[in-house]
């Protein structure tokens, strides 16, 4: 993704308060595993929901904890967007996300339990 436009997606998501993701697993041509992420979030400057796709992630381990990782990393670190921002989560075909991968929807919800208690001790 350019970063014009990664960088303006960014600044609408913070903007707008609020953010949800969305990920699904799927392998490209060569065979490799890759997440699709996609956030979703209502534009500060129509009111309206919107989607963005942002990006594929690699996905080398299947296990709910590494995805996690993988999915909390991208977007804390890679777009500096504040988690506890996050209010929802899709996944395609969920029931895999809950048995195949661990529990990714609930490895990842710790994690944004954690960054709440975090932040809440921070600012005692």
């Amino acid at each position: 993704m350019a970063e014009k436009v990664k960088d303006t997606i960014m600044e609408e998501v913070k903007n707008s308060g609020y953010f949800s993701f969305s990920i699904d697993s799927i392998p490209d041509i060569s065979h490799t595993d890759q997440l699709t992420l996609i956030i979703r979030y209502v534009s500060p400057e129509d009111g309206l929901p919107t989607e963005r796709f942002l990006t594929f992630l690699e996905l080398k381990d299947h296990s709910g904890e590494s995805i996690a990782d993988l999915v909390f990393n991208y977007i804390t670190t890679e777009l500096n967007i504040d988690f506890r921002k996050s209010r929802g989560q899709s996944y395609d075909n969920t029931a895999n996300m809950n048995v195949r991968y661990n529990g990714m929807q609930q490895k990842i919800t710790e994690k944004k339990s954690l960054q709440d208690l975090f932040h809440a001790l921070v600012t005692l």
